[in-house]
């Protein structure tokens, strides 16, 4: 991870090292043909200067390589890819708060913040690129109407790590191309007022899975995927969360992701225990679905296991196992 010391770091600082020192060596040379102080300046400075911008670029590349391994590994969920991209850059850079917010037409969606601020973040309208020891903030165009704004804050007292701005440019670029195609999932659920928060459902996956792990206990992912409609059904996603609703406990976390999805969290249940309430979910859904001439809905679940220890498995591994219901 290269919040730690960046591999490699310790060959930079030795080549820099021994181009120091062949300077002093020549340096005494210089003193017995003075004639010749100037050329020899001019040779070394280009010498420093090549061996700089080769580390920079190997910077440049291992970066490009790192966050695009990140988006083809991160399966089909836009959200948590964006979660992942934006907890990497903060590690890399040393930022103790990350926020990603996507606008189309005016209209806002914070889709990743990570830690805290001192300050209230403003509307996404005004903000160009700013490259200071006390933020680093970039506006990436994403197509006609939508744009996103990375922001990237150090804890106070604290700075980025070195090379921080040569990282978040290049991690930038990665993402931006990235948004480009993935901004219409997130436009689904677009907010009027931007709120500080990752995606509420995967924060909350996050911290379930973390209690689970570290008291034993058994959970379970359920996600219901919703077909757009084809008839004049108004909002078939609020119907069909509420029938999800009506069986879940009350220590159940019921949430939306990618807005056409309805996603469940069953605390304190395993596999078998989640199949019982898939069973009834599947019922119940396909009577509302017929009510309302919807079809295509599926209903997956994944329990937390040793293959499934992350939100990202937990969530591939319920969309892998959905299935129709009967209407």
């Amino acid at each position: 991870m290269y919040a730690r010391r960046p591999r490699g770091a310790g060959r930079r600082r030795g080549v820099v090292l021994i181009l120091i020192l062949g300077m002093l060596g020549l340096l005494a040379l210089i003193g017995t043909f003075p004639q010749d102080a100037e050329s020899l300046f001019a040779i070394l400075g280009r010498i420093v200067g090549v061996q700089l911008e080769t580390i920079r670029s190997r910077k440049r590349d291992r970066t490009r390589d790192r966050f695009q391994s990140l988006i083809e590994q991160g399966g089909s969920v836009a959200e948590l890819i964006a979660v992942r991209l934006v907890r990497e850059l903060a590690d890399v850079t040393g930022a103790s708060y990350a926020s990603l917010v996507v606008n189309r037409d005016g209209r806002e969606r914070r889709v990743v913040c990570i830690g805290t601020s001192g300050e209230v973040p403003s509307g996404s309208e005004s903000v160009g690129d700013r490259f200071t020891a006390a933020q680093f903030a970039c506006k990436l165009p994403l197509g006609a109407g939508a744009f996103a704004v990375l922001d990237l804050r150090p804890a106070a007292g604290s700075s980025f790590q070195p090379d921080a701005e040569l990282v978040t440019r290049v991690a930038t670029r990665v993402m931006q191309s990235w948004l480009v195609g993935a901004e219409p999932s997130f436009a689904d659920v677009t907010r009027e007022v931007p709120r500080p928060i990752v995606s509420e459902f995967v924060r909350r996956i996050e911290e379930e899975l973390e209690r689970a792990k570290r008291f034993d206990l058994r959970l379970s992912l359920v996600l219901v995927d919703i077909p757009r409609p084809t008839t004049g059904v108004d909002d078939p996603a609020s119907m069909m969360r509420e029938t999800v609703r009506r069986e879940l406990r009350g220590s159940d976390v019921l949430g939306t992701m990618n807005g056409d999805r309805v996603a469940a969290l069953l605390t304190h249940t395993d596999v078998m225990g989640s199949n019982t309430v898939v069973g009834r979910l599947r019922h119940r859904l396909g009577e509302a679905a017929n009510r309302l001439n919807l079809r295509g809905v599926r209903v997956g679940h994944a329990a937390f296991s040793a293959d499934c220890r992350t939100a990202e498995a937990l969530v591939l591994q319920a969309a892998r196992d959905a299935q129709p219901v009967s209407v």
